[in-house]
C-alpha cells in the first residue's frame, strides 16, 4: 500500500479550512443587520471555507479535498459534543455564567444535524463540481469552476441548513428570505474574492511545484 504524504503547505491550508469552519459555527449565534437584512456573524467568515476548498481542490485534487472536508466534519462534531459535555457538567459554586455559556455554546440536536448535514453535502458538492469542471475545461477558465462550484455548493448548504433548522418553527416566507439572502451573500462573496483566489491558487501551485 502506498504511504500517503502531506506537504507542510497542505497541512497549513488544511488547518485554515478547519479553523474557519469551527470559528464560523461558534460565532453563528451572533446576528447582525445590514439595513433590513439580518445575517449571522458567521456569514463573514464561512464563505472562506469554500474559497479554501476551491484552492485545495484545484491544487491537490478532489481526493484530498474530500479528506479535508471529512476531517472538518469530524472536528466539528467533536467540538459540538464536547460543548454539550461541558454544559451538563455540574457548575462550581463560584461559576455564575452557566446560562450565558449554555446560550452561546449550546446547540439543539436539530441545529447539530442541520449544520453537519449542510456542511458535508455543500462542501463535497463544491469540491466535486470544481473537479468535474476542471476536467471538462482541461484546466482552463478557473473563474468558471470556482464560481460554478460555489453556486452549487452554497445553494445546497444554505437550503439544507435552513430547511432542517427552521421548517415548522418560522413562517415559510421568512425561510425563503433567509435562503435567498444568505445564498446571494455567499456567492457574491466568492465572486468578489475571485482575484484573491487566483493569487492564492497560483502561489500554492508554485510552492508545491
Amino acid at each position: 500500500m502506498k504511504k500517503e504524504t502531506f506537504s507542510k503547505y497542505f497541512v497549513m491550508i488544511c488547518a485554515v479550512s478547519i479553523a474557519t469552519l469551527l470559528i464560523s459555527n461558534i460565532t453563528a449565534v451572533k446576528l447582525f443587520s445590514v439595513g433590513s437584512i439580518v445575517l449571522p456573524t458567521s456569514a463573514l467568515l464561512f464563505p472562506i471555507t469554500y474559497i479554501v476548498g476551491d484552492i485545495i481542490a484545484e491544487v491537490y485534487g478532489y481526493k484530498k479535498a474530500r479528506f479535508v472536508i471529512i476531517l472538518g466534519f469530524i472536528c466539528n462534531a467533536f467540538m459540538v459534543l464536547f460543548f454539550a459535555l461541558a454544559i451538563i457538567l455540574p457548575s462550581a459554586p463560584t461559576w455564575t455564567n452557566q446560562e450565558a455559556f449554555k446560550v452561546i455554546l449550546g446547540t439543539t440536536p436539530r441545529m447539530f444535524i442541520a449544520s453537519l448535514s449542510a456542511f458535508l453535502l455543500g462542501s463535497l458538492s463544491n469540491a466535486y463540481i470544481m473537479d468535474v469542471i476542471k476536467k471538462l475545461t482541461k484546466g482552463k477558465k478557473l473563474w468558471m469552476r470556482t464560481i460554478g462550484s460555489t453556486i452549487v455548493g452554497e445553494a445546497l448548504d444554505t437550503i439544507v441548513f435552513v430547511l432542517i433548522a427552521f421548517t415548522g418553527s418560522i413562517p415559510t416566507n421568512v425561510i425563503i428570505t433567509m435562503i435567498v439572502c444568505q445564498f446571494v451573500w455567499k456567492v457574491s462573496y466568492e465572486i468578489i474574492a475571485t482575484p484573491l483566489t487566483y493569487l492564492a491558487i497560483n502561489k500554492y501551485k508554485k510552492l508545491e511545484g
